[in-house]
């Protein structure tokens, strides 16, 4: 009798292949589990990571009978558990954080895994990072999946339900900007707002429509990020020109009595 065999993970299914020579007229097998088996090949599933001593016994039509042994380790497949982080990360248009809480087995290590983030539509739907991000485009609920491999290609997979809250979406309009003249910003977001942010050059300001002054001209940018009632956020930037203040000034002329004087703007 001999014999060989394919896989060694808990609760798969392991092929044991009859390698036996001579005229044979039947098999057991004896899988030390407390599981017999009188297949010629059969397949066995241990539920429990351990070693196994397999015996094969051969007999044929007179009586005689031979044995043979192999020591089998089957290894654990990981308890895979992960979980999304809450809003504001969990929310469209953000990317969303997953966190893969899967223990290290006891006879192994953990060595990768394949995350699907449940939106088919997308075009990176896929992840092999162990704690990835995904940005959704849509609100929703969405099956993510995850299977963790071990060093020994013992693998497991999990699917959870991940709800993706909706995004607001920031904007905002502006009046005519002039060095030294306030300009006001008025909030144009859509969603149910619950705070504004703003960074309008150098300043801060937390009112939804505030106003600010440049002081000085040139080329700057206005930022702001918005918070909804649900905790996700939406930012907008936009680049805003400042022109320099005007300097009036003229020149007289001809400035003689009973003549036409004439006065020149030499503004800038």
């Amino acid at each position: 009798p001999d014999f060989s065999f394919t896989g060694h993970c808990e609760d798969e299914n392991i092929m044991f292949t009859n390698n036996s020579s001579g005229i044979v007229s039947g098999y057991l097998w004896n899988f030390d589990d407390g599981q017999n088996s009188t297949d010629t090949s059969p397949i066995h599933t241990f539920s429990d990571q351990s070693v196994y001593n397999v015996i094969l016994t051969a007999s044929n039509a007179a009586g005689c009978n031979n044995t043979h042994t192999k020591s089998i380790t089957v290894y654990s497949k990981p308890q895979v558990n992960f979980h999304s982080l809450q809003p504001p990360f969990s929310c469209s248009d953000t990317p969303t954080q997953f966190m893969d809480l899967t223990p290290n087995p006891n006879d192994s290590n953990l060595s990768s895994w394949q995350w699907n983030f449940g939106d088919a539509g997308s075009s990176q739907n896929t992840s092999v990072l162990k704690n990835p991000q995904h940005v959704y485009d849509d609100a929703g609920d969405y099956d993510v999946s995850l299977t963790v491999f071990t060093n020994f290609l013992c693998s497991s997979t999990l699917q959870l339900p991940t709800a993706i809250s909706q995004a607001p979406v920031a904007d905002f309009n502006y009046s005519a900007s002039c060095e030294d003249v306030p300009v006001n910003f008025s909030d144009a977001s859509s969603g149910d707002i619950d705070s504004w942010d703003w960074e309008i050059g150098s300043s801060f300001y937390s009112l939804q429509n505030p106003t600010h002054t440049f002081i000085n001209a040139g080329n700057t940018n206005a930022m702001l990020t918005v918070t909804a009632t649900n905790d996700c956020i939406g930012s907008v930037s936009k680049p805003i020109v400042v022109p320099a203040k005007l300097a009036p000034d003229f020149t007289v002329s001809k400035n003689c009595t009973n003549q036409q004087t004439l006065f020149t703007d030499i503004s800038n």
